[in-house]
């Protein structure tokens, strides 16, 4: 799965959760989740989210607010991620 489509189901997935119309107004790609307003338990409504979709479970360790700093850190991880359980 190419980055950009990870991408755009991640801004989805804010924009359900934060209920902002347009993710992409407020954020870009490398800017932080806090741009944004997201907090800690959104970030967590967050990773659940991606975890449905991507079929994908984050460590443990990941689970921290502070893990990925930005869209595309998360993107990363998550294309990793489905690649080395394909």
């Amino acid at each position: 799965m190419e980055i950009e489509t990870i991408k755009n189901i991640i801004y989805g997935i804010i924009k359900e959760i934060l209920e902002i119309d347009d993710v992409k107004q407020y954020i870009n790609a490398d800017g932080t989740f806090l741009d944004i307003g997201l907090n800690s338990i959104n970030y967590i409504k967050v990773v659940v989210s991606i975890e449905e979709k991507f079929g994908i479970e984050f460590d443990d360790e990941l689970l921290d607010f502070e893990q990925f700093t930005s869209i595309n850190t998360l993107c990363t991880y998550i294309k990793e991620n489905i690649e080395s359980n394909a």
